[in-house]
């Protein structure tokens, strides 16, 4: 009895054994593996990587987690060269991240650093994406007019291209153009959009409607105190002076406006101009 008592304990002994020594024994194994366990295989070490810019300035970013994305690693980038700072001259400039001649895109923003193989001690290397190309604008009329704007960039208003085409057609007083892209018209609410948010391409053509829209500005002193459609008697008459004997050319062309003419004046200036020059030259010629 006693005998087998011992051999009880023995084996008691010899199975705890076993039990407390499974786990570690286990991890040494597993640590002799080429694939560590599935908890291991993305380094919960803090990274070190360095990062030089297109100027060759070179700088180190520590505590760099591995699941991390490419894209709070661009912002790291970015704040690390001052670019996320609205008071200096770069502020919103943006950069690509490069390792040798690979270049890290835009699908890759999401994905986490070990997956797009960006590993611990790498020396990365940050560009301005390249300038965008100029674009050029042609626009024609009904009548087969047509003006070309070259070079322009990518961040030009539409309300910009607008005084650029009403310029190179050379519109004056109230004379306007009415753009109009494909089957889009380029209206008061895309006057504060881009080309580039527009999606212009490097060549785009657009079509343009001459209108009469009224100019809020006096072209001389650019106040807002405008009469329109008056003749220049009545105004004249109205500034204390006699109807008929006032004599006026237009500010914009220096032709001689008739009595009976509807133009616009101002009241600080004392002057006049057409609501079209060219409508009133045409008129001029058929009598």
């Amino acid at each position: 009895v006693v005998g087998h008592r011992h051999a009880l304990e023995y084996a008691c002994t010899e199975t705890c054994s076993v039990a407390v020594l499974a786990p570690a024994t286990l991890v040494s194994r597993a640590s002799d593996h080429s694939h560590p366990l599935p908890f291991m295989q993305h380094n919960s070490v803090a990274w070190s990587l360095t990062v030089e810019d297109e100027f060759g300035e070179v700088f180190d970013l520590k505590e760099i987690c591995a699941d991390m994305d490419l894209d709070s690693l661009v912002d790291l980038v970015k704040d690390r060269l001052g670019l996320t700072d609205f008071t200096s001259e770069r502020f919103g400039v943006e950069v690509s991240l490069w390792h040798l001649e690979r270049s890290f895109n835009a699908s890759e923003m999401t994905m986490s650093l070990v997956d797009i193989g960006i590993q611990d001690g790498m020396r990365l290397s940050c560009k301005s994406p390249p300038s965008p190309m100029p674009i050029s604008v042609v626009v024609s009329d009904v009548s087969g007019n047509t003006v070309e704007l070259e070079k322009l960039e990518c961040n030009v208003t539409i309300e910009t291209l607008i005084a650029k085409v009403e310029a190179a057609f050379q519109c004056s007083g109230d004379e306007s153009c009415q753009l109009i892209w494909g089957t889009q018209h380029l209206g008061q609410t895309d006057k504060a959009r881009t080309l580039k948010t527009l999606g212009f391409e490097v060549q785009t053509q657009l079509m343009c409607v001459h209108t009469l829209t009224d100019k809020s500005k006096c072209p001389t002193c650019q106040r807002a105190t405008v009469l329109r459609d008056v003749n220049i008697g009545a105004v004249h008459e109205g500034w204390g002076r006699k109807w008929n004997a006032c004599m006026y050319s237009c500010m914009h062309c220096q032709l001689a406006i008739n009595s009976h003419e509807k133009v616009n004046a101002c009241n600080i200036c004392r002057c006049f101009w057409h609501k079209s020059c060219k409508t009133a030259r045409a008129q001029r010629g058929r009598l």
